[in-house]
C-alpha cells in the first residue's frame, strides 16, 4: 500500500495545544502542516 503524503491546517485557540498537533505531525514524516489559525 502507497502512502500519500498528508498536508493539514491546524485550528484552534489554544496555542499549546497547536504547538503539541505540530510536534505529534512532524513525527510522522509523511505530514506537513501548511497553515495555522485561531
Amino acid at each position: 500500500m502507497h502512502k500519500v503524503p498528508l498536508s493539514v491546517i491546524v485550528a484552534d485557540e489554544y496555542d499549546i495545544f497547536r504547538i503539541g498537533i505540530k510536534a505529534a505531525l512532524s513525527e510522522a514524516a509523511d505530514i506537513q502542516v501548511i497553515g495555522e489559525a485561531e
